[in-house]
């Protein structure tokens, strides 16, 4: 079970809204420098993303994208801070748990504090009638054993640890960390609706036969809350059934709040010199 913080924890809920991918990248370092700096308060937030945007992995070569490919489709191209490989941001909400380094939830190993996360997360879901459960980091080779090499490429084509998978046992949710001296977050993309087949069509020297193979890998692997549901449910349902589980089951008290303006400085100033440069996006 997570565990349950004191009654009187206070995080920060920054209500969902939308932004250009660079801006949401942006936004969730600031948060956590200065989450880090004792400036914010441990923050949760949600987030969609106004147009279709694909987010490399901090350490993934750039060269795994077609880049003609992507632009014919008028996608943008970033790099995340937080690893893994590529995601195809559409279709989406977003979420970031920023919170001091010494806080309860990240104790232990990355493992761990990707199960007391997860548990929240699962919990907010049932509760709106879509089943999906936290996979145990036993299943991550099973889930990836017919993955074809391109795979590799693709994030969601692997299985993270406590990452939820529907009734089907295909993923419908992707996790990840930064971890600082002082403070840590974990973000995520929940796929509310649609795939992330379209990847196959725009990875870099890939044949005709790797991109059906990739097609048909996510199709079986890869879910969405509409599909598990049975039904539509837009991204603001969603942010208010994970609050709600948030503050239930690990004891907060959530305080709608928004950016700062020094947050909203350093977002811009991130976006200028790091999330929206080329230069950054096509490093490596």
């Amino acid at each position: 079970m997570a565990r349950r913080v004191t009654a009187a924890e206070e995080w920060r809920l920054i209500p969902l809204d939308a932004f250009d991918g660079p801006e949401n990248m942006a936004i969730d370092e600031a948060l956590l420098t200065l989450v880090g700096e004792g400036v914010s308060p441990p923050t949760v937030r949600f987030y969609t993303w106004r147009a279709p945007w694909i987010s490399l992995g901090t350490g993934q070569p750039a060269g795994d994208l077609d880049r003609e490919a992507v632009a014919a489709r008028g996608w943008g191209v970033l790099r995340r801070s937080s690893g893994g490989t590529a995601v195809l941001h559409q279709g989406q909400l977003g979420y970031a748990v920023i919170l001091p380094a010494n806080h309860p939830l990240w104790e232990g190993d990355l493992a761990s504090s990707y199960r007391r996360l997860a548990e929240p997360l699962a919990f907010g879901f049932n509760r709106l009638g879509v089943h999906v459960d936290p996979a145990p980091p036993s299943l991550k080779t099973e889930f990836a054993a017919s993955a074809p090499p391109i795979a590799s490429r693709v994030c969601f084509s692997a299985l993270g640890p406590y990452e939820l998978l529907d009734q089907r046992g295909r993923k419908i949710i992707g996790n990840s960390q930064i971890r600082r001296r002082a403070s840590a977050l974990q973000h995520g993309t929940i796929q509310v609706v649609g795939s992330q087949n379209q990847l196959a069509e725009i990875l870099s020297t890939a044949s005709d036969a790797d991109r059906s193979d990739l097609a048909a890998y996510l199709t079986g692997h890869v879910g969405s809350v509409e599909e598990a549901a049975g039904r539509c449910l837009s991204p603001a349902q969603i942010a208010g059934a994970l609050v709600a589980a948030f503050a239930d089951l690990l004891g907060l008290c959530l305080v709608e709040g928004s950016l700062t303006p020094a947050e909203r400085t350093l977002a811009d100033e991130l976006v200028r010199t790091k999330y929206g440069d080329p230069s950054w996006t096509y490093r490596r």
